[in-house]
């Protein structure tokens, strides 16, 4: 099971819960404004989510393309002895 996955469906969850208790529960003006900026935060960082995946396959993608540029060494031409004309 991919743990990140259910990280961030956690998280996800937290938010839209969060954003219905300030819905359902009316409190001071510079509470709900904290509050706002965190859930814009939160939205932005789901929104963001995108981003992080493809920087991940991208630097996949440069390892891989790395990967299958390199040559072998090969030690057997190290271990003749030198030829003498």
């Amino acid at each position: 099971r991919d743990w990140w996955s259910a990280f961030d469906g956690a998280v996800v969850f937290l938010t839209v819960l969060a954003w219905v208790v300030m819905r359902l529960r009316r409190a001071s003006i510079a509470r709900e404004e904290a509050e706002e900026a965190d859930l814009w935060l939160l939205t932005l960082r789901f929104a963001l989510q995108p981003c992080r995946a493809f920087a991940a396959a991208k630097m996949a993608h440069k390892v891989q393309v790395m990967q299958q540029s390199h040559m072998d060494v090969n030690f057997d031409v190290l271990a003749r002895p030198p030829q003498t004309s």
